[in-house]
């Protein structure tokens, strides 16, 4: 007998991975976009700068450095 199952596991398993890589692919450059905002409006209100998005993705590590030399102070004992 030639019995076809209704659900075919190994067909959907390669639909699922493609599925799943282009969520990846769409989920990623979002999730990145998002801190890179998130990281522009922490500067510009804890440092009194304006930097751009663009500035900030990339050289937000370097322009929070620059943040907190600028704002350290001294304490003598």
């Amino acid at each position: 007998m030639n019995h076809k199952s209704s659900f075919d596991l190994f067909g959907f398993i390669p639909i699922f991975m493609i599925f799943c890589f282009f969520l990846l692919l769409v989920s990623a450059p979002i999730v990145g976009v998002s801190r890179v905002i998130v990281t522009q409006q922490a500067l510009n209100q804890e440092c009194g700068s304006n930097y751009t998005f663009l500035q900030v993705a990339l050289a937000g590590n370097n322009l929070s450095r620059i943040c907190q030399i600028k704002n350290q102070t001294i304490t003598i004992k």
